[in-house]
């Protein structure tokens, strides 16, 4: 009888050990996928986003872009100290109430991009901050590069190139030894589907 209640004792206790570290490996998600970087996804409330990544992660900012009021979550996923560079930093844009809502429903605030500056997050073939540009041109096909946004922008950590490449924007001319310093994560299409799906 004694063995059995040891048994079961033991039993709880590696139960008691395991759960909590299969929790904190599935919070854990890096994958870079479209309109997704982890447990951040654009379109998702700011709400939901505080419940996923854990609010005493965060920091809400006004980056105060082009003189006007433009509020960010900074997210802190390696538990760095505050002032350190955020893993990623999720824009908030106000999302307009549904056509059937009443008229003074106030909008929902969801996340508009994502900026990725945390080089644990990667796409499934393994690109991500810190990657090189020969090995995005090895996986992806890269049409064009600018100074600019689009839907997957990877900023690339190429200072000068060739005078050329003002006239031109000749993709070839930026060498694949060019690093990647972050990621901005766009996608109007997710924002549509997502408050769709929503209403």
């Amino acid at each position: 009888m004694r063995t059995l209640a040891h048994l079961i004792v033991g039993t709880l206790a590696l139960i008691l050990i395991l759960v909590p570290a299969l929790v904190n490996g599935q919070e854990k998600n890096f994958e870079l996928s479209k309109g997704k970087a982890g447990p951040v996804e654009i379109g998702m409330g700011i709400d939901e986003l505080y419940q996923r990544v854990g609010k005493e992660d965060t920091k809400l900012v006004d980056q105060y872009s082009e003189g006007f009021f433009s509020p960010v979550v900074e997210i802190y996923m390696k538990r760095e100290p505050k002032d350190a560079k955020p893993s990623l930093i999720a824009e908030v844009v106000s999302k307009p109430p549904a056509e059937n809502t009443h008229p003074f429903f106030i909008s929902a605030f969801v996340v508009g991009r994502i900026s990725v500056n945390d080089s644990q997050f990667k796409t499934n073939v393994g690109i991500g901050v810190g990657s090189t540009l020969g090995e995005i041109r090895r996986w992806y096909k890269v049409d064009w590069i600018t100074f600019g946004e689009g839907p997957l922008v990877a900023r690339v950590d190429y200072s000068k190139p060739p005078q050329e490449w003002y006239t031109t924007h000749d993709a070839a001319l930026i060498p694949d030894s060019a690093r990647v310093v972050s990621i901005l994560i766009t996608d109007v299409e997710a924002i549509r589907s997502r408050s769709q799906r929503a209403n």
